[in-house]
């Protein structure tokens, strides 16, 4: 490999999955859709159902703010999905040397999300339909097998296995390509886990802080790297566009 391929984004290497203007509007947008998703979900329903009495408390409580619930939930569904294509937009930031460890971890990311994005759907949206009778034993039993199916706990090990998987793998390689600040990777995966951490509310927003900083960083450099190529090939990927 050539000094020139070596230092170019993707340089004779695999292209990044999503890139361009669309793949860094993506990342804000999934950011902002997560966060007020959070903080419109109601106190106490982001635990996991595995019994009749969780289900009927989630259900009581679904009931008392169903506008909230009819809110988050859309806001937390899409913003997973927006933060699927935002992992393969940041495939785009590494250079040809880390293309396949980016691409890894951009697959990685993406279908963390999307299984995170469908199992708020079967879960978020089944409990919705249940609130409309919070004092059904039966709809609670129907959660708790919908809870604790083989198909949704495949889901989940996919939602939170990607979802780690991919923010590591990525973080490493923009470490390793030197074409972001030596202190953005490590404030995208600080900041998303402990974002990823908060409780439904208000507390939300401050937990989201440190994330919301690396996804602003990470929107201006997706921004500006479709002309951003010849001032990363000319520096070797040590400094990044001003």
């Amino acid at each position: 490999m050539t000094g020139r391929a070596a230092s170019e984004p993707y340089g004779g290497a695999p292209p990044a999955p999503l890139g361009g203007h669309v793949g860094a509007l993506l990342l804000p947008v999934a950011t902002v859709m997560l966060v007020l998703g959070g903080v419109s979900t109601p106190h106490g329903m982001d635990r996991p159902i595995t019994g009749e009495a969780e289900a009927l408390r989630q259900m009581q409580v679904a009931a008392v703010h169903t506008g909230a619930v009819w809110v988050s939930s859309p806001l937390v569904i899409l913003g997973l999905g927006a933060l699927a294509g935002a992992f393969l937009a940041l495939a785009s930031l590494s250079r040809a040397d880390q293309a396949r460890l980016a691409v890894l971890g951009a697959w990685a990311g993406a279908v963390g999300a999307f299984c995170g994005a469908v199992v708020n759907v079967l879960l978020r949206i089944d409990l919705a339909a249940a609130a409309t009778r919070p004092s059904s034993t039966v709809a609670a039993h129907v959660l708790v097998e919908a809870n604790t199916g083989a198909v949704v706990l495949v889901l989940f090990v996919g939602y939170f296995g990607g979802l780690v998987a991919g923010t590591v793998l990525t973080a490493v390689a923009l470490w390793r390509s030197r074409t972001t600040p030596r202190w953005l990777p490590p404030l995208f995966v600080s900041g998303l886990v402990l974002a990823a951490a908060a409780p439904p509310g208000l507390v939300a927003l401050p937990m989201s802080a440190l994330f919301v900083m690396a996804v602003a960083a990470l929107t201006r450099l997706l921004w500006l790297a479709p002309g951003a190529g010849p001032v990363v090939a000319r520096t070797g990927g040590d400094r990044v566009p001003a």
